[in-house]
């Protein structure tokens, strides 16, 4: 087991699935205890930081959604009173009711598909909340019209406006937050990744030439397998190359200087 020592830790970097390509292998085979308990170390920070960065970030995301959905429920507390006002209107006004509010929801239907797209930036999901936005204020200026713009209609649609100003500016602040705690554990995984770089060159010219070159074989394979894959996108492509590239150069400039 000697003759591989700690080129076990190479190999793992480029065999485990594109997504945790900088995780450690489970089980580093290596000649120094001393070595191997710091590996460890730096794996297990890495695994711990991202299991508690997930959870903050589903935190997060639930109590976004649990207070827009008070928010909802306090608005439509007071929907009994839009029943009301209806069933006050002509059948005339409520057949044009009908109308508006059936060409409303197809409307709103198909930006709502449009929001399923997993490519979206979050430019171009701003932009169909706008959408949103402006179904919904057209909506509430038919509303009006058709209740004579009395003033409890006009109440009851500044209601849902300002229900709607108040998630928008939720969702807002949230991903601002959300965005600080990335920008936090990005700085954490930097540092873990440059105390791994550095044992790793320390770990690389203890290896045989024949299993060096086995890796650099290895790497261009996934490198490929990185280009090819459609599902990924050119950020994280870009990232992983880079990653793999420089593994690949280490590997070539040992191989080279024996």
């Amino acid at each position: 087991m000697k003759n591989i020592k700690k080129v076990i830790v190479a190999s793992a970097l480029i065999t485990l699935p594109f997504s945790t390509a900088w995780v450690f292998a489970d089980e580093i085979e290596t000649t120094s205890d001393t070595n191997t308990g710091k590996m460890k170390e730096v794996r297990e920070k890495m695994r711990n930081g991202k299991m508690e960065f997930k959870g903050e970030m589903k935190e997060h995301r639930n109590g976004i959604k649990g207070q827009a959905k008070e928010n909802r429920k306090a608005f439509h507390e007071d929907a009994g009173k839009m029943k009301e006002m209806i069933e006050a209107l002509s059948d005339e006004q409520k057949a044009e009711l009908k109308e508006a509010t059936t060409a409303t929801k197809a409307a709103m239907e198909a930006i709502r598909e449009k929001m399923k797209s997993d490519d979206l930036t979050d430019e171009q999901k701003d932009e169909i909340r706008e959408e949103m936005k402006a179904l919904h204020e057209s909506h509430a200026e038919k509303v009006k019209e058709i209740f004579g713009n009395s003033e409890e209609i006009q109440e009851f649609l500044e209601k849902r406006k300002a229900m709607h100003e108040k998630n928008k500016e939720l969702r807002s602040q949230g991903k601002e937050d959300r965005k600080e705690m990335r920008t936090e554990r990005q700085e954490r995984v930097k540092k873990h990744k440059e105390n791994f770089k550095k044992r790793l060159e320390k770990i690389i010219p203890d290896a045989p030439i024949e299993k060096l070159e086995q890796l650099e074989e290895k790497i261009d394979k996934v490198l490929e397998k990185v280009e090819s894959n459609e599902k990924m996108s050119d950020e994280k492509k870009d990232q992983l190359s880079e990653q793999l590239e420089w593994l690949k150069e280490l590997i070539s400039e040992e191989i080279a200087s024996r």
